[in-house]
């Protein structure tokens, strides 16, 4: 059986992920990212708004800041993470994960959290929900690889919010996911499975929902690929023609478009 590590951040969503894993893997440790952690101080927030500032300058920033400020003050925030709970709960099973070494971690690329993997001796290590770069000394230490779980289609879809701006470029056939195995390119590598979400309602199912409903529809594919690496037998999907595009953050402005696409869908 094909000796797995798991590295995401720690949310119902990602629990069920691991547990999956530990079903058709043998899984042999976790990694709980803390990526996100300059959110829970003033200190964070500064750091990642002077970084945005000096990449794209003041009006891309104030853009961002005014959809975030707006889109916690009408709750969509609490609407997500309730959305979210509906499509975790029916799929709970007990906790096989807890079972297996872990540690959280501020730096994926650490010495500390490369050494945990190594002793974790694993063929190949999977991803989701990481806002940081796999490094090649990290990528190296799994025999076969590091893959991701990747909220959008690639290559039309790398980045950040894959999902929202699908919807805003009214490119509804590209919702849906992509496992990849990472490289020097974000969201960039060989393409092994791609799903194509199904079963949302854009009238009232957020970007968040519709891209880890897309991760959960893609898990048979994903088990049957799992089987074709440890054969060596997997192959990648030919990426021929294809447009490549990369996004970040949306803004305000951004968010209007948005919305001009959810009601195109709808018509």
């Amino acid at each position: 059986m094909l000796k797995t590590v798991f590295i995401g951040s720690n949310n119902p969503v990602n629990e069920l992920l691991v547990n999956w894993l530990a079903e058709v893997s043998d899984l042999r440790g976790v990694v709980w990212t803390q990526s996100t952690k300059w959110r829970r101080s003033l200190r964070g927030i500064y750091k990642f708004t002077m970084r945005r500032l000096s990449k794209y300058g003041v009006w891309k920033v104030l853009d961002e800041a005014l959809y975030f400020a707006i889109f916690n003050a009408l709750l969509r925030a609490r609407t997500d993470r309730q959305m979210l709970e509906g499509l975790v709960k029916p799929n709970r099973r007990p906790a096989r994960w807890k079972q297996v070494p872990q540690v959280e971690s501020s730096d994926i690329n650490s010495a500390e959290t490369r050494e945990f993997i190594q002793k974790c001796e694993s063929d190949a290590a999977f991803g989701v929900c990481v806002n940081e770069y796999f490094g090649a000394r990290l990528r190296s230490i799994p025999r076969l690889g590091c893959y991701l779980w990747h909220e959008g289609i690639t290559p039309e879809y790398r980045g950040l919010y894959s999902a929202f701006w699908a919807i805003k470029n009214r490119d509804y056939d590209k919702l849906g996911c992509t496992l990849l195995s990472m490289n020097d390119v974000i969201d960039g590598g060989p393409v092994y499975v791609q799903e194509i979400v199904g079963g949302f309602d854009l009238s009232r199912h957020t970007p968040g929902y519709i891209g880890h409903k897309a991760i959960l529809d893609s898990l048979e594919k994903t088990g049957k690929f799992i089987e074709e690496l440890e054969a060596g037998t997997a192959t990648p999907i030919p990426m021929d023609g294809r447009v490549d595009g990369c996004y970040t953050y949306p803004g305000l402005t951004d968010y209007l478009g948005y919305r001009f696409g959810r009601r195109r869908k709808r018509q």
